[in-house]
């Protein structure tokens, strides 16, 4: 049965996606159910779908979405090859922990600006929060164990990959650290934050802050003040790499001048 609009009566629940044409979004709603009708009757709830035109932002989402997927596959590959005993590149690992903590900066400010159009609704990837979902989906990472791997830990709510002090980082041995050289020099990297970056950090760390906070009131649920990785980051609890130790090739001694042999005429 069509309603008004052009929908169509559908079982499902709240999703969106882009078609293969990448013009139109097919979005899923519920529609609100009436508060109460004769004798105290209450409708069920019902679902529509409607079709809209896509626009360029949002298409820009979803394809940064895809690609940061990509990255977290990455991770998945890691972590899977760490428990099967197959060899991985630490220095692949740690540099696509860079890639995340950038393309995660560029969604949150992509929704951002996106909601300027279309207000405060929901940015919807499979059907949940996208932001939401930023916040929550680092597993994979987790299960790689970071502490042991890396000596740094990532911790839970971390969606900027940022590395934190821990005590499960295993000592070195026999002077032999957890990271090779080119290892550490991407570590380093990962951990050296400049202050554009520590700011913009900042701002959509709060707005992901603000956005938990608004969908616990909407859904009517109770705030239990979970902390976020940024907290312990933002305390002096940072990891750095140690120094980088001197380079291990000897320095050629030079040899003392000796004075010039005279000649018998």
């Amino acid at each position: 049965m069509p309603l008004v609009g052009g929908g169509l009566l559908q079982p499902y629940a709240d999703v969106q996606y882009i078609d293969k044409s990448d013009r139109f979004r097919i979005e899923r709603r519920k529609i609100r159910p009436p508060k109460k009708v004769q004798y105290g009757v209450i409708k069920p709830r019902v679902y529509y779908t409607s079709v809209e035109q896509t626009d360029h932002a949002e298409l820009e989402i979803v394809s940064l979405v895809v690609r940061r997927s990509a990255l977290l596959q990455k991770i998945s590959e890691y972590r899977d090859a760490e428990a099967e005993r197959r060899p991985w590149s630490k220095v692949e690992a740690l540099k696509t922990l860079i890639a995340l903590r950038s393309i995660t900066l560029t969604i949150v400010a992509a929704v951002r600006s996106w909601r300027v159009s279309v207000g405060e609704r929901a940015f919807l990837h499979r059907g949940e929060n996208l932001l939401l979902v930023l916040r929550d989906d680092m597993r994979d990472l987790e299960l790689l164990d970071p502490p042991i791997q890396f000596g740094f830990d990532i911790g839970r709510r971390n969606p900027f990959c940022l590395p934190l002090i821990t005590h499960r980082a295993p000592p070195p041995i026999g002077g032999k650290r957890l990271l090779k050289r080119d290892e550490e020099a991407i570590a380093r990297q990962l951990a050296h934050i400049s202050h554009d970056e520590r700011a913009q950090i900042l701002v959509e760390h709060e707005y992901l802050q603000r956005e938990e906070k608004r969908d616990l009131r909407q859904n009517k649920q109770m705030d239990r003040n979970r902390p976020w990785a940024f907290d312990r980051w933002d305390a002096d609890r940072g990891w750095m790499p140690a120094p980088p130790l001197p380079s291990p090739t000897k320095r050629l001694r030079a040899r003392p001048e000796q004075p010039p042999v005279e000649r018998l005429s």
